[in-house]
């Protein structure tokens, strides 16, 4: 964890089974670096911090069990939950862990840059489906803009009771992967009707692998 490589030569090393977080790897050399057993057929890659992703893509079962595991829980929270709305942010969480999804929190409580919009677009691509909190939207717009539209999975807008939504979001309305957004009075309105939020969520999601699973078997074999 944020270990100082700088300047330094890992060439050939070998870095089966290693963990690595946060590494400084300014002007650090990183040629053929082997990523499998002794006694194994040889592997190298020149990253030491993609190592791991490519060695369980390298191990197809553990990477399957993996992104099913994501794909078939995750739910993407993005709003902007300040102190005072972190109660509601808490509760969400807790509730849809209650029911087995796997939610993943993506908080704007800065200003956004491309690093962001591309991490919520990551997240996203391994999410089940997304709940957008159009409440306070400082930062939604960009992020909505960055994913919507080239993103098939469900969109679920939520917005609190006495809000208005962001007049871009208007626009996002004519994807069909978008669904009818929902008010809410308070957290406990919230957690009350999140089961018939998923419903849509997950009704929208069988839709979707439907149409997609249509139109690969529309292919004919060469």
């Amino acid at each position: 964890m944020e270990t100082n490589f700088n300047k330094a030569n890992l060439s050939d090393s070998r870095i089966y089974g290693i963990s690595a977080w946060d590494l400084k790897l300014e002007n650090t050399t990183q040629i053929g670096l082997i990523i499998t057993e002794e006694h194994h057929p040889t592997v190298r890659v020149n990253d030491i911090e993609v190592a791991q992703f490519v060695y369980f893509m390298l191990e197809n079962k553990k990477i399957r069990r993996v992104i099913n595991a994501l794909t078939s829980k995750a739910v993407l929270i993005l709003g902007r939950f300040t102190k005072k709305r972190k109660e509601i942010l808490d509760a969400l969480r807790y509730k849809l862990s209650e029911m087995d999804y796997l939610p993943i929190i993506f908080d704007f409580e800065k200003p956004t840059d491309r690093d962001f919009a591309e991490t919520v677009l990551i997240l996203a691509c391994l999410s089940k489906f997304v709940i957008i909190d159009l409440t306070d939207p400082s930062s939604s717009p960009h992020e909505s803009a960055k994913t919507i539209p080239d993103l098939k999975i469900p969109f679920l807008p939520i917005i609190q009771e006495g809000q208005r939504q962001y007049a871009m979001f208007d626009n996002f309305e004519q994807y069909p992967w978008v669904l009818r957004g929902r008010t809410y009075k308070n957290k406990n309105d919230l957690i009350q009707n999140i089961e018939k939020l998923t419903n849509a969520a997950e009704a929208k999601y069988k839709e979707i692998k439907a149409q997609k699973d249509n139109t690969s078997s529309s292919f004919t074999p060469l």
